[in-house]
């Protein structure tokens, strides 16, 4: 036992054992070791006790006993389901383990672990557990604020068992009773409360016996009352505006301004009318009212404290139409309007009507003498008269009542109606059609005030009571729905409008339509080997509808029309293309025209044979010209697009580009670099983006559309490309066209030189010229005479000379002819290009048709004439 003992170098907790002769060895062992165990109040423990017995089969009524010497509650038996103190035995071996939950300062005391053994001898342990309370903030909240200029405890309690020892520290460093601070029990008393006491103070508590440290971090925020820094002053505002009043203040934390009425209602919570905005105080009002006048408060408060302040709104009167009703004459008679306005100060009333710009003056009116104003004062209102005499249907409309003071303007509508019998002058339906008893409606608008009653006529037959007729009215305006069931339904309608004032009448033709007549001519104007368009000239008489549509019937040669043969509808003024054909197929065709009837009488029947299958038509480039030349705001690329043509019989498979850059020369446009040509698989494309192009240059680009059968004719466009924008910035400009482009190697200094040169050679020249023919008129000599003369003597020479002459003169005039600027060309100048280029097709024709549309006919694969003509100079 010794030997355990010093092994463990623990003490046993042995309180008391019993021993009985032969059985020393048998004992009792509590775990944890230690008579003496310290745990804080709120804790959980557990103790074990154990049997150290030669034979543990002997071990009987092993228990625990608590201070007051009664056994604890057994949870094996189920005794202790709700208690916070239980034990249990050990399943692995002999011994009871005790376990008490959320310690409590009455927990303290000693246990006692018991048996019997070999059924006389009683074996005990013991085990002392001391409960400590540990440090509880009771009262220390980590947030807390003072007023500033008054005292302030800074709350700090705490319970301990043992008792703490408190110590104070303001940002880190610690502090005793001074004049400013007061540490007590319960906190630290600041007797005046300053802005150096916004900050954080410290609260420590330790307990020496246990060892215990704990510290709480304050912040204590110092809050300043609130101090007027813009007080609110009396204010007028107009009534139905809007206005403002201030009021600001200081403070800490931040002020909540609060407005209040002369009644003392909350402003705040009118949001309809007022606002409050809340950073500055200021009151907004929103449609000022009469009532609003008054003292308006402005209360301002922190949890510091509050002030406040009142001033006197005042609310101006703005002139007000209260009476302005609207009036009724009759045309020829006199009518009158009278307006009644309030204010302060009373307002000038006047008028003045819809449509015009300047209002009635008071008296008669110089424009229209028919006219008169007057005024006067009626207690506090203000009174005016219109008087409007002989009246016309001119005069109906509205009136404004225009109330004028030095608060604004206040204007008010009134309505004058001039009442007239009835006029169907906006009646423009004077015919209908129908047909196969289809309904049709005539309608009559008869203008007239008091509104018209409109009874309707059939040959002097009154139409209230046919069943086959339906009659609507509204407003004036009648309609009646007739079902012509017979021939006796047609003929002229009659409505007779009637009010007080008088009557009118209108008379409507309804006329049986039909369907068209035939066409007078119908023109194959375009064929391919698939397609046809078609041209139509409609037929003299149309049946009285407008014609709607034009049809074609069409079958195949032999055919019979019975069969249901094909047919096709166009709306009228659209393209009438046929498309679909077969090629060198023949068909035969009929035409006709529709209107809502139905279709006309079908043409004569004409018999056509489709061409055989060809390559496509030409495309179509879709682009917008101007001076022949196309546009891109871009300097280095262009999205050439095109719609599809006609196949021809065989589907395109890919469409064909080229283009190249061209230089406009007095003898026409020439080639000026390389030749780009690319195919764009179809039907996957339409279009093509051209890149890496040159900037401020112009190319030649021409599209052709191929099939098995070969290319179409090409469709050509100029294009011109934008200047570069680096270059425009920079000063200096490209251009794709130069007459003559100096060498990089020369600076352009040097060339300074020869032009000057060249114009005086220029003008040294012209007055040589001058004085040439000077001495021509007056002397009959110099240059000029002698050709002159020369020239003279050779018209007699013979018919060989005149031929001579006569060539001399064709090659002038053919050399004049080729630098006219490509406006007229008895032999075009057409460039040689070497017969070893690649690229020796699909070049730019000379006639108008080069701009979007190539030749109408070219052999497939067969090179383009390269035949140019000077463009514009402003290209």
């Amino acid at each position: 036992m010794v030997h355990r003992l010093s092994r463990l170098n623990t003490p046993l907790l042995l309180s008391s054992v019993a021993f009985v002769a032969g059985a020393q060895e048998a004992r009792l062992v509590i775990l944890p070791d230690g008579g003496n165990l310290i745990r804080p109040v709120g804790a959980n423990i557990v103790l074990t006790c154990k049997g150290e017995v030669p034979d543990p089969e002997l071990i009987s009524n092993l228990r625990w006993l608590g201070p007051d010497g009664r056994d604890l509650p057994n949870g094996d038996s189920g005794e202790a389901d709700n208690s916070r103190i239980s034990s249990e035995e050990l399943v692995s071996d002999v011994g009871r383990i005790l376990f008490i939950k959320g310690l409590q300062e009455a927990d303290s005391g000693k246990y006692t672990c018991s048996a019997v053994y070999t059924s006389s001898q009683r074996l005990e342990a013991h085990v002392n557990l001391t409960t400590i309370v540990g440090i509880t903030w009771e009262d220390a909240p980590t947030e807390q604020s003072a007023i500033f200029g008054q005292p302030y405890k800074v709350r700090c309690v705490v319970r301990a068992n043992p008792p703490a020892t408190i110590d104070w520290q303001k940002n880190g460093v610690g502090f005793t009773t001074n004049n400013h601070y007061v540490i007590e029990n319960d906190g630290v008393l600041i007797r005046e409360v300053s802005l150096e006491d916004d900050t954080y103070f410290t609260c420590r508590a330790r307990v020496q016996t246990t060892g215990q440290l704990e510290d709480r971090r304050i912040r204590v925020e110092v809050f300043i009352p609130p101090e007027f820094i813009r007080e609110p002053v009396n204010t007028s505002i107009v009534e139905g505006e809007g206005g403002f009043m201030e009021c600001q203040a200081s403070g800490k934390p931040d002020p909540v301004y609060t407005w209040l009425d002369r009644n003392n209602q909350n402003l705040n919570l009118n949001r309809e009318r007022f606002i409050v905005d809340e950073q500055t105080g200021r009151l907004t009002i929103i449609d000022a009212k009469r009532t609003d006048e008054g003292e308006i408060k402005c209360l301002v408060e922190n949890r510091a404290g509050k002030i406040e302040k009142t001033a006197f709104l005042k609310v101006i009167m703005k002139p007000v139409v209260v009476e302005y009703l609207n009036a009724s004459g009759i045309m020829g008679r006199e009518v009158s309007l009278t307006c009644k306005a309030s204010g302060d100060p009373l307002p000038e009333v006047t008028f003045l009507k819809e449509g015009t710009l300047i209002p009635y003056t008071i008296g008669v009116q110089n424009s229209d003498d028919r006219i008169i104003v007057d005024t006067s004062r009626e207690g506090e209102y203000a009174q005016a008269r219109l008087v409007i005499r002989d009246l016309m249907r001119s005069d109906d409309g509205l009136y404004a009542c225009i109330a004028k003071n030095n608060g604004g303007n206040y204007t008010k509508n009134g309505h004058i109606t001039v009442e007239f019998p009835p006029s169907f002058a906006l009646t423009p339906m004077r015919e209908a059609w129908s047909w196969d008893n289809h309904l049709v409606n005539l309608t009559c608008r008869a203008e007239s005030i008091p509104n018209a009653t409109i009874s309707w006529f059939l040959n002097g037959r009154n139409l209230e009571n046919d069943y086959n007729i339906l009659t609507n009215a509204f407003n004036g305006e009648s309609t009646i729905t007739v079902t012509p069931i017979d021939l006796s339904y047609y003929g002229t309608y009659r409505c007779l409008a009637m009010n007080i004032h008088g009557k009118d009448e209108h008379a409507i033709e309804l006329r049986e339509a039909r369907a068209p007549g035939p066409l007078l001519q119908t023109k194959f104007e375009t064929i391919t080997a698939t397609t046809i368009t078609f041209n139509f000239i409609g037929p003299m008489d149309n049946g009285g509808l407008p014609i709607e549509a034009f049809a074609v019937q069409y079958k195949l040669a032999g055919q019979v029309w019975e069969e249901k043969p094909l047919q096709r509808v166009w709306p009228v003024d659209i393209p009438y293309i046929l498309e679909n054909l077969e090629p060198q197929t023949i068909y035969s065709f009929r035409f006709a025209a529709k209107n809502q009837v139905g279709y006309g009488e079908w043409s004569r029947e004409e018999t056509h044979t489709m061409p055989k299958r060809a390559a496509p038509e030409e495309p179509y480039i879709i682009a917008k010209t101007e001076n022949k030349v196309v546009s891109t705001p871009y300097p280095d690329r262009y999205e050439l697009l095109w719609s599809a043509p006609p196949n021809n019989g065989e589907p395109i498979d890919y469409f064909e580009v080229a283009y190249y850059p061209v230089r406009n020369t007095s003898a026409g446009l020439i080639e000026a670099g390389q030749l780009v040509r690319t195919q764009v698989p179809y039907p996957a494309n339409v279009r093509f983006e051209m890149k890496n192009l040159k900037a401020d240059t112009i190319y030649r680009i021409e599209l052709r559309a191929h099939n098995v059968i070969g290319f179409s004719a090409p469709a050509e466009i100029l294009l011109r490309t934008a200047k570069d924008a680096a270059a425009v910035e920079l000063g200096t400009t490209t251009t794709a066209l130069p007459r003559e482009t100096a060498s990089p190697s020369q600076p352009q200094s040097k060339t300074i030189p020869y032009v000057i040169i060249g114009v005086i050679v220029a003008i040294l020249v012209f007055i040589a010229l001058i004085i040439d023919v000077s001495c021509y008129f007056v002397n009959k000599k110099g240059l000029i005479y002698i050709i002159c003369n020369r020239s003279g003597r050779n018209k007699g020479s013979g018919r060989k000379g005149s031929n001579k002459n006569s060539a001399l003169m064709d090659k002038d005039e053919h050399k004049a002819l080729r630098f006219a600027g490509g406006k007229l060309h008895k032999n075009p100048v057409t460039a040689r290009w070497p017969t070893n280029n690649p690229h020796n097709t699909g070049l730019l024709a000379t006639d108008d048709r080069s701009i979007g549309r190539g030749p109408t006919s070219r052999e497939p694969h067969q090179p383009l004439n390269r035949r140019f003509e000077p463009l514009h100079s402003d290209i």
